[in-house]
């Protein structure tokens, strides 16, 4: 079962969100006073907690942690405005260190959704709240009530996940975006998967995604790990490449490299974990020789793609050849025997 946390407080500071990354690598900012915090892996996370509300009533300020078993009712419970003090609503109210726990226990996040009111659901937007008020739906109960056809004409919008939503369903992942020098991943099977096809995609999903991030980061990493979590326990695969890795492409073979053939049970969960990241160095383009350099770069990430593959589908068995020193680079430019292609002197 997933166990999401969502801090909330006026205004996060560095040193509770280093407390989250001690316990988790899928800790996610916000914005300036929410984070998302993933300990699904942890059975017990009582002490973890009070840690961290340790850490959030230093700073003297109204701070509110929400737990369930899902993102948006994390969010929804730590944004809860009237906080109740019985069960009879879906959630339990607990004070750890003077701040304010409010938790949805498993199975209760029907009961919990039923008597929320629909300017507190935050998939709705303040327009679309405003527009329910008026048509008559004071609460997430009468609102589920409807289906997705009733609810696309009333929204105007696609309404699939909204709906999904209504019936305390959220499978999105927590995103591993802090700190700084690694990323994270992770994907929830909710009823398992025994489909060697289906996990390929999501790594291929999960490659994606993470090309993207390290896109607007504009960086690179040098170690990358994929832990393929089922009932019996966990399998874990890492590799380290030389030259820094970026793109979608060459990323989404080393995950498909790692991902395990003997695989005996359903994979609940898969989690792709970036370290070592180096940042990309950005130089001023050559107008004479930018088609050539181009060219060699569209060539050389090709080989590199060309390569990956080779080592799937043969493990162990390629070897890259070793890098030519600069005395080697030099005879190449007299000696056209000596090498084929273009070379680059290493400064």
């Amino acid at each position: 079962m997933r166990k999401i946390l969502c801090l909330l407080m006026p205004k996060l500071n560095t040193a509770l969100m280093d407390e989250c990354a001690q316990h988790s690598f899928l800790v996610e900012p916000l914005n300036d006073q929410e984070l998302l915090l993933d300990l699904s892996s942890f059975n017990k996370i009582s002490s973890i907690v009070d840690r961290i509300s340790k850490v959030m009533a230093i700073e003297g300020n109204e701070a509110v942690i929400g737990l369930a078993a899902s993102p948006l009712l994390a969010r929804l419970a730590a944004h809860r405005s009237i906080l109740p003090v019985t069960k009879e609503r879906g959630c339990r109210c607990l004070s750890r260190h003077g701040v304010k726990i409010v938790q949805i226990p498993a199975g209760k996040e029907t009961e919990f959704l039923e008597k929320l009111p629909v300017t507190e659901f935050l998939p709705l937007s303040s327009r679309e709240q405003k527009l329910l008020m008026r048509r008559g739906y004071s609460s997430i109960g009468e609102l589920k009530c409807l289906n997705p056809s009733q609810m696309r004409q009333l929204l105007r919008r696609d309404t699939m996940l909204l709906w999904q939503n209504l019936q305390g369903l959220d499978y999105t992942p927590v995103r591993g975006i802090y700190p700084a020098d690694r990323i994270s991943y992770t994907c929830l099977l909710p009823d398992g998967c025994s489909d060697y096809i289906r996990l390929q995609e999501v790594c291929r999903e999960a490659s994606q995604f993470l090309a993207q991030e390290l896109e607007h980061r504009h960086v690179g990493f040098h170690h990358i790990r994929l832990e393929i979590i089922t009932e019996p326990g966990s399998q874990l695969g890492e590799r380290k490449v030389s030259q820094s890795c970026y793109d979608a492409i060459r990323l989404g073979n080393i995950l498909l490299r790692l991902l395990p053939s003997d695989i005996t049970a359903p994979v609940e969960e898969i989690r792709v974990f970036l370290h070592d990241l180096e940042s990309l160095q950005m130089k001023e383009m050559n107008l004479f020789t930018q088609r050539q350099e181009i060219q060699l770069e569209q060539r050389h990430i090709k080989r590199l793609s060309l390569l990956e593959q080779l080592q799937i589908q043969y493990p162990d068995s390629l070897q890259l050849g070793l890098s030519m020193d600069r005395r080697d680079q030099i005879l190449a430019l007299w000696d056209p025997w000596r090498i084929s292609w273009p070379v680059k002197i290493q400064e």
